[in-house]
């Protein structure tokens, strides 16, 4: 499902939690089979897609100006910034490597990686992280 109409779906009907879990993935396909009508849904489709393109943003919703305001749970219990849900990301662990390469003619020196998290049996550069 196109992520403007699930931001869409999910304020207009206030879907609360993850929406990459099952049980709301298969919920919202459920509301946006209802929603979709029997004919000219080609045009409901690419609606419902400019809707979450131009209005119903991120961050920058425009509720005043949408079409269905009036019948939006999210804009009703004023909590439109809170859905749909945003999984907090991990913030990246930076690691940093310094490499030793020893070469002698055309061979190079390798250690083999044991018992290790990360590239476990494999032969790699020695490097400041090694035991």
């Amino acid at each position: 499902m196109d992520g403007n109409v699930k931001r869409v779906l999910s304020r207009h009907f206030f879907v609360e939690g993850d929406l990459n879990k099952a049980d709301l993935k298969k919920r919202m396909w459920k509301l946006s089979e209802m929603c979709t009508p029997d004919s000219n849904y080609d045009v409901y489709t690419q609606a419902i897609m400019d809707l979450g393109a131009t209005i119903c943003l991120p961050k920058k919703y425009d509720c005043i100006n949408c079409p269905v305001n009036e019948s939006c749970i999210a804009k009703k219990k004023n909590k439109v910034e809170l859905i749909p849900y945003k999984k907090i990301k991990k913030q990246k662990k930076r690691i940093e490597y310094n490499f030793l390469v020893i070469r002698s003619n055309d061979r190079f020196l390798l250690k083999a990686k044991r018992n290790q998290r990360y590239l476990a049996g494999l032969m790699v550069i020695p490097n400041s992280r090694d035991e």
